[in-house]
């Protein structure tokens, strides 16, 4: 389609010979017409072309502002999760340091009853 309108343009484009001294200037006329029929069709093309390329790109670029919104709204989602992760993991410490305090105590107490148990003559709990 293309191809067919450039080789159109192209000898389109070209002025209308003369055709030699004789010629009418009607004659000339009609060509000058016919070169500007051809002329204002490859313009149509032209500008529908061109609509079609912008309404493409504006869909382009509405599709590329989605995906940077998903982008970034993944992106903040992954530092809250890794932020949560990273309070859960101080979380734990803390639990794994008190539960250890308070094995800690346990084994304290039950070694001060034991330890009464022997002195008073009872039974040690265990």
């Amino acid at each position: 389609m293309q191809g067919a309108h450039g080789q159109a343009a192209q000898s389109s484009l070209a002025p209308p010979s003369n055709g030699g001294q004789g010629s009418e200037p009607s004659e000339i006329l009609q060509m000058h017409l016919l070169q500007l029929e051809g002329l204002r069709k490859e313009r149509a093309t032209h500008v529908h072309l061109i609509g079609e390329l912008e309404a493409k790109i504006t869909d382009g670029e509405i599709v590329y502002g989605r995906l940077i919104q998903t982008w970034l709204k993944i992106q903040r989602a992954i530092e809250l999760k890794k932020k949560h992760v990273a309070e859960d993991k101080e979380q734990l410490l803390k639990e794994q340091q008190s539960r250890q305090n308070t094995d800690e105590m346990i084994d304290s107490v039950l070694a001060n009853i034991s330890k009464l148990a022997l002195e008073t003559g009872h039974k040690p709990i265990n």
